[in-house]
């Protein structure tokens, strides 16, 4: 694993350090404690890289965007060290803070699933799933997905807030989906509250997830699952379209059981 830096406040902007590609490829939304991403060229070394940015805002709040930004940190070093996990989920190289911004630098590695979804033609494979070949590329890249989660879980670790916002994709005609977002995530080994998820107060803690549980990351896979092949599971079992316009593609029976098995688990 790479050496990192420790995180530093530096009197250099990150303007100053970063050309910033365009606009962020997905917005953040700062009552929510989420935060924007940007592709950024490092104007040192020309390398193209991701950049997560929480704007500061000069209160309270403050303090709860750093403890994520530091947790982030902690749980990535526990889950990274797993024989593996550098294929399927996406690494931080450093942490930066300036002025304005905290900010967390990870690999390139693509995309939010959901934000690219939204900029990609109508004939892409990800846009268009009822094409053999480019349902078994899905499959193929979901099975990334439930890798990565599977060693998150082997070292006690619950994710939080598995989506299509935290899943990084180039696209590709070869599987690539890796897993990244760990602000939410909970150490459920830990001897102390503080190091099992970050300490944050009022603001933050509505953001939380009412309920932490290995289940329940598989629960909000099936169901990153099922939005991304356009059905609906109702609780009776039966899928539907998700809208009144769309019909829901026809899944196999494997399929059908899978997403059953996720979504409602016995």
């Amino acid at each position: 694993m790479a050496d990192r830096k420790k995180p530093r406040a530096s009197a250099q902007s990150l303007d100053d350090r970063f050309t910033f590609q365009g606009d962020a490829v997905a917005p953040g939304n700062q009552a929510a404690l989420k935060p924007a991403l940007h592709e950024v060229e490092d104007r040192a070394t020309g390398a193209l890289r991701c950049l997560k940015l929480w704007r500061k805002t000069g209160t309270l709040v403050d303090t709860d965007l750093r403890e994520l930004w530091r947790h982030e940190m902690r749980q990535l070093q526990r889950v990274m060290a797993y024989a593996g996990a550098q294929d399927v989920i996406v690494d931080i190289l450093e942490f930066v803070e300036d002025g304005e911004y905290f900010g967390v630098l990870l690999e390139r590695a693509g995309q939010p699933l959901a934000a690219k979804k939204r900029r990609l033609h109508r004939h892409h494979w990800l846009q268009d799933l009822t094409a053999i070949p480019a349902r078994t590329l899905f499959w193929k890249n979901m099975r990334r997905v439930a890798t990565a989660l599977g060693i998150v879980h082997r070292q006690g670790l619950v994710h939080g807030k598995l989506s299509a916002d935290v899943v990084m994709t180039e696209g590709a005609e070869e599987p690539d989906f890796q897993l990244g977002g760990f602000e939410w995530s909970l150490w459920l080994g830990a001897d102390t509250a503080e190091r099992s998820h970050a300490k944050v107060g009022a603001e933050g803690a509505a953001q939380r997830s009412e309920n932490y549980s290995f289940a329940q990351d598989w629960h909000a896979f099936g169901h990153m699952i099922a939005d991304c092949l356009g059905v609906r599971i109702k609780a009776s079992g039966e899928f539907v379209s998700p809208g009144p316009v769309k019909l829901p593609i026809a899944l196999n029976g494997s399929e059908r059981a899978l997403l059953k098995r996720l979504i409602f688990p016995t």
